[in-house]
């Protein structure tokens, strides 16, 4: 099976939507609107291919199936942080 290409495609496309997102929110002080959406499709990815790294023991796919987990979280907690501080004003 190969697994390399897709997971070297989320694993790039994760890294540079978090750079984009850590400019926009040091910059501008707000999270991107895309944060939300990406952090779902991350979260979905970065399972599936941590299982499938776990199951066929393939390191190279569990570490990228968990930065790509830790950039689907680090979304979600931005994304959260800033609603809230939203409805706090």
């Amino acid at each position: 099976m190969s697994y390399e290409i897709p997971l070297l495609a989320m694993r790039v496309a994760a890294s540079t939507l978090l750079l984009i997102a850590m400019w926009n929110i040091f910059t501008f002080h707000i999270t991107p609107r895309f944060c939300a959406p990406f952090a779902f499709l991350f979260n979905v990815s970065g399972i599936i291919f941590l299982v499938l790294g776990f199951k066929y023991e393939i390191n190279e796919m569990v570490k990228g199936g968990g930065m790509i987990l830790f950039v689907s979280y680090l979304f979600t907690v931005s994304f959260l942080i800033d609603n809230f501080s939203k409805k706090k004003e």
